[in-house]
């Protein structure tokens, strides 16, 4: 029986790549690159920041250069984070069954932590998340487990009791990981081939579908 659904942030409960792609391309403007299209910001999402900026700088860029603009990059987005950026639509509305229903929610992102807790604070102000995490320092991104695995600890559940919801494969690869049931989301960064290459155990279209693995 399902106790708790872990969800990511990125692609699965908000829309935010049009803030991502807008605080990106001012940092490759100021670092003389080409802005980046949509489809390769969306492509290029799901491993940290740190990985989303190396994707668009030069190749043979040097370590301390991508976390000098890494870091340009993180203080133009917490300016700029919560612009543009949305829930997906029928999120709000399936989280609200879930609540209803009992089940335990919580969010497991590779976005920095206090930008997550932030937008899931603004965005479901009556949704009870009983756990929110982010990036943070010294911790290990998706799709090490940890985060996820430190989800479940504290929520005193077994591995069979937890669905994890994700749009890549970097959250199919974090649910595995963590030996967790994974829903594939096709609304997010990622298409079906990639979630069902990525070995998604379950793949929905839209929010509601995921009430039938529950």
């Amino acid at each position: 029986m399902i106790k708790c659904v872990v969800f990511d942030l990125d692609g699965t409960t908000l829309s935010t790549l049009y803030d991502i792609q807008r605080s990106l391309n001012i940092v490759l403007k100021n670092h003389g690159i080409a802005p980046a299209e949509y489809e390769e910001v969306r492509l290029s999402l799901g491993k940290g920041s740190r990985n989303l900026v190396k994707y668009h700088l030069p190749k043979g860029t040097s370590d301390p250069i991508i976390d000098e603009v890494t870091n340009e990059y993180l203080n133009i987005y917490k300016d700029n984070y919560d612009i543009l950026t949305t829930p997906y639509e029928g999120i709000y509305d399936l989280l609200i069954e879930l609540q209803n229903r009992g089940i335990k929610l919580a969010v497991n992102s590779n976005k920095p932590d206090t930008l997550c807790k932030n937008l899931i604070k603004k965005h479901f102000p009556k949704i009870d998340f009983k756990i929110v995490i982010g990036s943070r320092e010294g911790i290990p991104y998706k799709p090490d487990p940890y985060s996820l695995n430190e989800i479940i600890k504290t929520l005193n559940l077994k591995k069979e009791e937890v669905l994890y919801v994700g749009d890549s494969e970097s959250d199919v690869l974090t649910a595995k990981n963590a030996n967790v049931k994974i829903v594939g989301c096709l609304w997010g960064f990622r298409d079906l081939k990639t979630l069902t290459d990525s070995g998604a155990d379950y793949i929905v279209c839209k929010p509601s579908e995921i009430l039938n693995y529950i």
